[in-house]
């Protein structure tokens, strides 16, 4: 029995979660800018969007909408297979981009 992607990157995720805390901006000579992130949860994630979703929603590539994430333009997790977009953030930033035209 093949276990599908999507339950296999939620049950990996959740052992990141359970072990891991993201530090931001820190330097090799110190951490004192660490900063916890808000990670959501296995639940929310159900409902998070992968590249090609959020690629044809607004209108982009693949390589663009991962360059925003990696931006943090957009709020969004990297798994082992692949970027999840929290669909809220993508709204948002959908909504900014019409304001901005």
């Amino acid at each position: 029995m093949r276990i599908p992607a999507a339950v296999t990157t939620l049950l990996l995720y959740r052992r990141y979660l359970q072990s891991t805390i993201i530090v931001l901006g820190y330097s090799q000579q110190t951490l004192q800018h660490r900063k916890e992130v808000y990670m959501p949860s296995l639940k929310e994630l159900e409902r998070w969007m992968g590249t090609g979703q959020v690629a044809n929603t607004l209108g982009y590539s693949r390589q663009y909408i991962i360059k925003l994430a990696q931006e943090r333009r957009i709020r969004a997790v990297k798994t082992g297979a692949g970027w999840l977009y929290d669909p809220k953030s993508i709204q948002d930033f959908a909504r900014r981009q019409r304001k901005g035209k």
